[in-house]
């Protein structure tokens, strides 16, 4: 069970290190903002393609994670997290191939749009898993980190608006601080809870 621990860290640390190098930069995971994106791209290249770096391994971690769930009796936490993950991961490393790959920019703006529907889908995702991961561990006794996994989980089902709103992306700032804490809080308490019903 210590991978469980290790692989909500090691996505917890990396979903907050991909921001980063994108701190700055403008229209980046941000609707109908396409044009200020590539522009961010073309200006600082490596910035965006280390952001796209880091998150990789992080949702690839929560990928990794949801899989292990699934085979150990949290199958709806295990569909959501690695169903999430996989949309995103297929995503997060586009700033780096309209970087350093397309030989220009025709097409890109679909791409970033992908990108951002993507992250999208994974947040809302997320924040299923959480909600049902946090239901099982209020029933097997851990009422505080399961009513903070719910309430969390509540908070960030709604970025999955930010495809088309402006303040779902900007909330982002608010719920994905908390549901980083969340999944580190529960690498050291909730991963080696067996589910009791399984």
């Amino acid at each position: 069970m210590k991978s469980f621990r290790m692989l909500a860290i090691c996505a917890a640390l990396f979903n907050f290190l991909g921001v980063i190098p994108l701190l700055g930069l403008n229209g980046v995971y941000r609707p109908r903002r396409y044009e200020e994106w590539l522009l961010s791209i073309a200006q600082e290249p490596f910035a965006n393609s280390m952001g796209g770096a880091l998150f990789t391994i992080g949702v690839g971690a929560f990928f990794i994670l949801g899989v292990l769930f699934v085979l150990n009796d949290r199958f709806w936490q295990g569909i959501c997290l690695a169903t999430g993950a996989a949309l995103n991961g297929l995503t997060t490393l586009f700033p780096f191939v309209i970087a350093y790959m397309l030989p220009s920019q025709q097409g890109a703006e679909v791409l970033l749009a992908l990108a951002l529907l993507a992250d999208s889908m994974y947040n809302a995702l997320l924040g299923a898993c959480m909600m049902i991961e946090g239901v099982l561990l209020r029933k097997l006794g851990e009422r505080g980190l399961g009513t903070a996994g719910i309430v969390i989980g509540i908070m960030t089902v709604p970025i999955c608006l930010q495809a088309l709103y402006e303040r779902a992306a900007l909330w982002l700032g608010v719920a994905g601080p908390a549901w980083i804490i969340w999944w580190l809080f529960w690498s050291f308490k909730g991963y080696n809870i067996k589910n009791q019903e399984g």
